[in-house]
């Protein structure tokens, strides 16, 4: 069995590489990456995100997820949040997206109003959903 002599600066160095490489992979993927400090930390990388959470219970029915851009001449929606995800339950499978993909999708759509014209939404196609978020579960 060989046993590493590198020095120790030189295996923190490599150590670090490896975890800024994993931290910048999950950054862009929508994650929030906070490094631990300290020798004796407990983990190497903290990650959080913020997710948006929609049920849309005639999305099955019509094949369209309903997506709040506005409500009453107010950005609303999608174009208020602050979320890094957007998430949604469509009947018994959920779907999760980054919300500037989901930004993206949406963004040439025609706006239509909705409860009684109080909100603005945009519609998107289940299946074009499908082929940009991940499904969970």
């Amino acid at each position: 069995m060989a046993i590493d002599t590198a020095p120790f600066s030189s295996q923190k160095s490599i150590g670090e590489a490896a975890e800024n490489r994993v931290g910048q992979y999950f950054a862009s993927k929508g994650f929030h990456c906070h490094k631990a400090l300290g020798q004796h930390a407990d983990y190497d990388l903290f990650l959080s995100a913020s997710i948006e959470i929609k049920a849309d219970s005639k999305a099955a029915q019509t094949g369209n997820v309903a997506i709040e851009i506005g409500c009453s001449g107010r950005p609303s929606g999608l174009n208020a949040t602050t979320a890094d995800f957007w998430a949604f339950v469509v009947g018994h499978e959920s779907w999760l997206i980054l919300t500037a993909t989901l930004r993206r999708l949406v963004e040439h759509r025609p706006i239509r109003t909705a409860n009684g014209g109080h909100n603005e939404i945009v519609l998107l196609p289940i299946i074009e959903l499908k082929k940009h978020a991940k499904k969970l579960g």
